[in-house]
């Protein structure tokens, strides 16, 4: 009984971790403003985002309507994902005790998570590949 009381609270540590990550987004640039208007700001690649690696800045339209698609569906698998992690947690508090349950449940989770590690790394592939175009 001690280990399933122990499985769950690892498992709403887990749902809360990664509710946290991806609830923040928001809260990241809570001051507001424009941040190249801060004095000696203007010459970081912040305020010239066509000179850093990793923006797809410039002056086609292709790459950068793709960047917007790409970063859409990344939002939305996120909150998929999210959507999913919370539902399985549920599903596994609730298995009282159902090995098959539990089980199906841990399955939700672990695919939930597999499924924004994915959608991280093929954003990551695309904006690397629109960066060379």
């Amino acid at each position: 009984m001690r280990e399933k009381i122990r499985s769950i609270k690892q498992t709403l540590v887990l749902l809360l971790v990664f509710g946290a990550v991806f609830a923040s987004p928001g809260v990241i640039n809570a001051q507001g403003g424009d941040p190249c208007s801060v004095p000696g700001a203007g010459s970081s690649d912040l305020c010239n985002p066509g000179n850093s690696p990793g923006t797809t800045a410039g002056n086609n339209p292709i790459t950068n309507n793709l960047s917007v698609v790409v970063d859409i569906l990344l939002t939305v698998v996120g909150v998929i994902a999210v959507i999913t992690i919370i539902i399985g947690g549920i599903q596994y508090i609730t298995s009282a005790g159902d090995p098959g349950r539990a089980n199906r449940a841990r399955s939700t989770i672990i695919y939930s998570i597999v499924a924004v590690v994915v959608a991280v790394l093929a954003r990551s592939i695309i904006v690397f590949i629109l960066d060379r175009i």
